[in-house]
């Protein structure tokens, strides 16, 4: 996953400070963490066009108490944004839908990572159900992939399978009963 790839929220506050200078005139520089975000209405699930800067999916309103003069401003400022989340079904369509795994992984919030590894974006944990994960057979595990209705950049559900090494046998210990190795070794 590249490193340039920053979580929603953060893209959301540049794109809150844009809007703000270029209709209010307003020049700002908030953080994420200096904004509130209101969960998102999808309008249009049909759209997915990240190079149309007209076909929008969402509409999103955020909040921040601006400081005039060092004091808090008497009133919120409140902007909505409409903006494109994506849909975890075209996603997984689009970048593939097996990963690899250890075997060891319960549930959604456990394959995050190798999730956005795979699918070649930021997961995180607030946008998505933990739902358990079903295994399949011996060697594979089906994720279920669930946008919560909250979530700012994402929206629908899709599963991935995830596959898994076979659980090897133990190996027969040799070495003796103490558990240490330390025994003798038959003469051949």
């Amino acid at each position: 996953m590249s490193d340039s790839i920053q979580p929603i929220k953060e893209q959301l506050a540049q794109l809150f400070n844009q809007a703000l200078l270029e209709q209010q005139s307003i020049e700002a520089n908030f953080a994420a963490e200096d904004l509130t975000f209101a969960a998102p209405t999808l309008y249009d699930a049909d759209v997915i066009d990240l190079n149309d800067p007209s076909a929008r999916n969402s509409i999103v309103e955020i909040s921040v108490q601006p400081e005039v003069d060092g004091e808090e401003a008497p009133a919120p400022l409140v902007y909505s944004l409409h903006y494109n989340r994506l849909s975890v079904p075209r996603l997984v369509a689009n970048y593939g839908d097996i990963i690899l795994g250890e075997g060891e992984e319960t549930s959604t919030h456990d394959v995050l990572a190798l999730v956005s590894e795979a699918l070649g974006t930021v997961l995180e944990a607030e946008d998505f159900e933990d739902v358990l994960i079903e295994e399949v057979t011996e060697t594979e595990r089906t994720i279920t992939l669930r946008a919560l209705p909250a979530s700012l950049g994402y929206f629908g559900e899709a599963t991935i399978t995830m596959e898994v090494p076979a659980d090897e046998p133990a190996a027969p210990d040799v070495g003796g009963g103490d558990g240490e190795g330390g025994g003798e070794v038959p003469e051949v």
